[in-house]
């Protein structure tokens, strides 16, 4: 299933299911492709840092926290660099 809300409440909902399945690789290499894309889409807009979903201060921790959940999986640090 897809994610697509992108406002604040959204990508706390998204940080919530990748905590209720941190046992998933494949949840958290696709979370961790989708996180990627978002984090340059918003860096190179040059989001503030609002309370915007997008935001770099809220996606970059989720994004991090993930790659430290499967050090060792090639699949998801791909997805998430």
């Amino acid at each position: 299933q897809g994610w697509s809300d992108l406002s604040a409440k959204g990508v706390a909902g998204l940080g919530k299911l990748l905590e209720e399945h941190q046992a998933s690789a494949e949840l958290q290499e696709a979370a961790a492709a989708r996180l990627g894309v978002l984090l340059a889409e918003a860096v190179k807009s040059g989001a503030a840092p609002g309370d915007d979903g997008v935001a770099p201060r809220l996606l970059a921790p989720m994004l991090i926290d993930l790659l430290k959940r499967f050090p060792r999986d090639a699949g998801v640090q791909r997805a998430g660099c």
